[in-house]
C-alpha cells in the first residue's frame, strides 16, 4: 500500500552538503503521508563534501518512476 501523501525524492551526488540533505529530508518526512527517498546514480553510501560522511541511497535514479518533489541539495568542493 503506498502513502498517500506527496513522494519526495533527495537527490545525493559525491560533494553534496550534508545539512542541505539531511536538513530537509527531517523537515518533510513529518508532512502527514510523505515518503521520502534518497537517491542516487547507484544504491548505496554517497560521501558528502566533507568526504568523511556518508548517506545511503535507498534508490538509484532508474529505479524512480514517479516523485511528486525532487530535491537537489547544494554542494561544494570534496576534500
Amino acid at each position: 500500500m503506498t502513502r498517500p501523501g506527496p513522494h519526495i525524492g533527495i537527490l545525493l551526488y559525491d560533494g553534496y552538503s550534508l545539512l542541505d540533505a539531511a536538513g530537509p529530508a527531517d523537515l518533510l518526512s513529518r508532512l502527514p503521508g510523505a515518503t521520502v527517498t534518497m537517491i542516487a546514480e547507484h544504491r548505496g553510501p554517497v560521501r558528502a563534501d566533507t568526504g568523511q560522511v556518508a548517506m545511503l541511497a535507498d534508490r538509484a535514479v532508474g529505479d524512480v518512476d514517479r516523485l511528486d518533489v525532487l530535491l537537489v541539495p547544494g554542494g561544494g568542493p570534496t576534500r
